[in-house]
């Protein structure tokens, strides 16, 4: 299973508990999300995908061993 396909799975049990514990608040929940059903997301409220955000997000180190001389991993030191 995807990991986007997990969240879903999720969201949704999460939603489903909710309705059931709480009808008053779902029935609220339904009211506003019906209120912004036909409204575009601002753009600055949107998340942009972009390819090799985590390399960028940790200085380009991913993926990258550290290795001693004889090639063989070594630990990371504390400075």
């Amino acid at each position: 299973m995807s990991g986007q396909l997990s969240y879903r799975r999720a969201l949704r049990r999460i939603e489903r508990e909710l309705a059931r514990s709480d009808p008053r608040l779902n029935a609220f929940f339904l009211s506003v999300a019906a209120l912004g059903r036909d409204k575009e997301m601002p753009e600055a409220e949107m998340i942009r995908s972009r390819a090799g955000w985590l390399p960028a997000r940790l200085g380009g180190r991913a993926g990258r061993h550290r290795t001693g001389e004889d090639g063989r991993a070594r630990p990371r030191t504390m400075p």
